[in-house]
């Protein structure tokens, strides 16, 4: 299993879409001053994986994966913890395959689909 760790600016993430063939993604606010990801790859790398920041949209999940989040081979599971400042306001939309997903704290979701 490999760990990647990424934090950015509040004021840089407006959205936050995480989006995963297979996995657990658990987001959470919390008394932090940035937006904080930790991925764990069930895999020997983490080329599969795919966190970016453009135009204020937080992207993180499988690379390369279609907009349907479907298809679980031969994406490897990687389980997304996500924590935000509790004053931060981003929209939140999730959508995994195959995986729980657990929201607390967050007041504004768009879409929550495994």
């Amino acid at each position: 299993m490999i760990e990647v760790v990424r934090e950015f600016s509040i004021e840089e993430v407006q959205q936050i879409e995480v989006r995963l063939a297979q996995g657990d993604v658990q987001v959470g606010a919390g008394a932090v001053s940035a937006v904080s990801v930790r991925a764990r790859i069930h895999d020997v790398s983490d080329e599969a994986l795919e966190i970016t920041l453009q135009s204020g949209r937080l992207f993180v999940g499988h690379r390369g994966l279609g907009e349907s989040g479907n298809g679980f081979w031969p994406y490897p599971a990687i389980d997304i913890e996500l924590i935000v400042p509790a004053a931060a306001d981003p929209l939140m939309s999730v959508n995994t395959g195959k995986g729980d997903v657990r929201l607390d704290g967050i007041r504004r979701i768009a879409v929550v689909k495994t």
